[in-house]
């Protein structure tokens, strides 16, 4: 599992670009980062944690 950082307002801009924060984690260990730094950043934040596959794949950054 992996953790990525995603917009929590779905923004489409720049803003709603994802990546990786994590390598590959086991589902506990990135459960447990997810939460933590979702708890860090407080819940009117623009970044979202969220844990995802080994094989996911970002989606294309925003474009002007």
């Amino acid at each position: 599992m992996r953790v990525i950082r995603k917009s929590n307002f779905d923004h489409d801009d720049h803003r709603g670009d994802q990546y990786f924060v994590t390598c590959v984690l086991s589902p506990a260990r990135a459960e447990a980062v997810a939460r933590v730094l979702n708890e860090i950043e407080g819940e009117h934040s623009d970044d979202l944690f969220s844990v995802v596959a080994d094989d996911y794949v970002l989606p294309p950054d925003w474009q002007p």
